[in-house]
């Protein structure tokens, strides 16, 4: 089995314990260019599942909770409101063949935008951040089953970029841990 992790940025990136073949991906931030790189990298390596990974902000979690998102909303798309265009992906029942803990616990909501999230009316979902719609929306298409496993590093409007600068490394080893304790 091949799992492909991707991740916005080198300083997100953790080992995910998983006894197949892993392919790391390095998306870069927001949704053009993580949709450019999951495309290419799933038209090439072809995994049989994509995890997502990396920090994300809330309003309704603490710094250092971990939210498994499986519902995935473009809130840049959702403004527009009209009816052909898909701004909202329900994964939830989706059969994770690798992770099956990570099925089994309550699917968070990520809401997916091009532009930072500074308001409680901007944001209605768990967590927020800037890729995980589109490699949920690629995945699908693909049919290859996703999860985006995210760490709370911010609560919007109360902490600034400097503190998630700072924040980062704390983060992310929480994020390890999630995983090694799955």
């Amino acid at each position: 089995m091949k799992l492909l992790v991707c991740y916005a940025l080198a300083c997100e990136k953790i080992t995910v314990p998983f006894d197949g073949e892993v392919i790391y991906l390095e998306s870069g931030i927001a949704k053009m260019q993580a949709s450019v790189s999951a495309a290419e990298a799933i038209a090439a390596e072809k995994p049989d599942m994509v995890i997502n990974i990396g920090t994300a902000g809330t309003f309704r979690h603490k710094v250092g909770d971990v939210v498994v998102c499986r519902k995935f909303k473009d809130r840049d798309l959702v403004k527009v409101n009209i009816p052909e265009i898909i701004d909202y992906i329900d994964l939830s029942d989706q059969n994770l063949p690798a992770f099956q803990q990570l099925a089994a616990m309550p699917a968070g909501e990520c809401s997916t935008g091009d532009t930072f999230v500074t308001s409680a009316e901007e944001m209605d979902s768990d967590v927020c951040d800037m890729e995980s719609f589109c490699i949920a929306y690629i995945c699908k298409k693909h049919n290859i089953p996703f999860v985006s496993v995210k760490v709370v590093s911010d609560v919007v409007g109360s902490n600034s970029v400097k503190d998630w600068q700072e924040a980062i490394r704390d983060a992310v080893e929480k994020l390890q841990a999630f995983f090694y304790s799955l």
